[in-house]
């Protein structure tokens, strides 16, 4: 007797919500064990519970990105992601989109997958400054020297985004709440009106 089952699992979408929980939206492929006929289900989860400790520093890694590839800041060497950049504290990111990494068919290589990653700047007017960068996984260092980083800190966002669904990884909702807080808009999300700079993504390709 055929049934389906699942193939891959890809992370789509991870949101910070203003109230310390996540929207956490993936894409199941599933197959069938008789035919292998193929089958892609997207799904979406949204909950109040707060998120853990982790995903905040995950997703604070992925700040760092948005700084240095949208040339708010620049850094030297090889730097290590532990939150010393310069001006850290006026950044915030509210959520990263991935997108790619789907094979168009079984005899063709999977694209490349792009993190979209979207946040806001806090100004010296209190106002808010609502941005975001997309940048290729897997691309050669020249395009960005700190793209094995950005690979390894997405995967640890996809990591932290299945213990909080599947494994009911939960954290104390006082630091995402007060974090969010600290930025004007923080239900707005910045993937409605960003001014996006992509790295690495070519036209047609985000």
């Amino acid at each position: 007797m055929s049934e389906m089952k699942l193939a891959e699992r890809l992370l789509r979408k991870v949101k910070l919500n203003s109230n310390g929980g996540l929207t956490v939206e993936w894409m199941d492929r599933l197959y069938n064990t008789e035919t292998f006929a193929r089958q892609e289900v997207n799904e979406s989860r949204t909950s109040n519970a707060p998120a853990h400790d982790d995903m905040v520093a995950a997703m604070g890694r992925l700040k760092e990105h948005l700084m240095i590839l949208g040339e708010e800041e620049t850094v030297k060497g090889n730097y290590p992601f532990d939150g010393s950049i310069r001006n850290a504290e006026k950044y915030f990111v509210s959520s990263v989109t991935l997108r790619g990494g789907i094979a168009p068919s079984e005899d063709e290589d999977a694209p490349p997958i792009s993190a979209h990653i979207f946040g806001r700047k806090k100004l010296s007017t209190g106002q808010a400054k609502n941005f975001g960068i997309a940048a290729k996984i897997g691309v050669p260092q020249e395009v960005y020297r700190f793209n094995g980083q950005l690979g390894e800190h997405v995967a640890q966002v996809t990591a932290e985004a299945w213990a909080y669904v599947f494994d009911g990884k939960q954290g104390d909702p006082e630091p995402v709440t007060q974090l969010a807080a600290n930025f004007d808009n923080p239900d707005g999300d910045t993937e409605d009106h960003p001014d996006i700079k992509a790295i690495g993504v070519g036209a047609g390709e985000e």
